[in-house]
C-alpha cells in the first residue's frame, strides 16, 4: 500500500498552490459500484457495526494515499516542467504502487496501460506547468 506522505500535507511554496482541478484523473472514473467489488468486507459483508472502522480505515489506507500519490506525480512531472525542485519522493516506487491499483480497480487491464494513464497524467500537468497564470 502506498505510504502515506508526511510532507504532502505540508508542503510549501511554490507546488503547494498549484490548481490540478483541470487534470483529468484516472480515479475520476473510479465508482462506488468498483470499489464494492472489489472490497466487499468494507461495504456489504460481515457485521454493519463493524463496517464502519473497517470504511474508516480503508479510506486512510487506501483511497486517500492513491489520490495523493496520482497528485504527486502530477506535481513531479509540473516541477520539472517548471524547471523548480520536484517533491521530495520514491517516483519509480509510487508509480508501481499507483499502476497496481489502477489495475485492481479496472482503470487499467494491466501495466502498460496503466503506465499510459499516468504518462497522460504526467502530460496535463506538463501542459498546465507551461499555461501562463493571470
Amino acid at each position: 500500500m502506498i505510504a502515506l506522505n508526511e510532507w504532502f500535507d505540508k508542503w510549501d511554496d511554490p507546488l503547494s498552490k498549484v490548481d490540478l482541478s483541470g487534470i483529468r484523473f484516472p480515479t475520476d472514473a473510479l465508482t462506488f459500484k468498483k470499489l464494492r467489488e472489489v472490497n466487499p468486507d468494507v461495504f456489504d459483508k460481515g457485521d454493519r457495526r463493524r463496517r464502519r472502522p473497517a470504511f474508516e480505515q480503508f479510506c486512510r489506507s487506501e483511497i486517500y494515499p492513491l489520490v495523493a500519490a496520482e497528485r504527486l506525480l502530477a506535481l513531479f512531472a509540473y516541477a520539472l516542467a517548471k524547471e523548480i525542485e520536484p517533491p521530495l519522493m520514491e517516483y519509480d516506487a509510487i508509480s508501481e504502487e499507483v499502476e497496481e491499483i489502477y489495475i485492481r480497480y479496472g482503470l487499467a487491464r494491466g501495466p502498460h496501460e496503466a503506465r499510459e494513464l499516468i504518462r497522460d497524467v504526467e502530460q496535463q500537468a506538463r501542459a498546465l506547468a507551461g499555461q501562463r497564470h493571470k
